[in-house]
């Protein structure tokens, strides 16, 4: 079984997942405009994902997954009806 995350997290790995196939490297402001939300929050949120090693950051540049673990990610998830 995989790891439990809450739903407002989820759907910010959703988000990441979804840009990050369209742009590769995903942005705050990516982010933001996706889910409709501040940038400041979408930072708070990055910085959890990346505390749990979700994520890599490169500065200046912006956020994205692990190589090949947004798949294993989302392996985890409801399909998306």
């Amino acid at each position: 079984m995989g790891p439990k995350y809450s739903s407002s997290r989820e759907n910010y790995l959703k988000a990441i997942f979804h840009l990050q196939e369209i742009h590769g490297t995903v942005t705050t402001n990516d982010v933001a405009s996706e889910m409709q939300t501040r940038p400041a929050s979408v930072t708070d949120m990055l910085k959890k994902l990346k505390a749990q090693k979700l994520l890599l950051y490169e500065k200046y540049k912006g956020f994205s997954f692990k190589r090949n673990y947004g798949t294993t990610v989302f392996s985890f998830f409801a399909p998306i009806s």
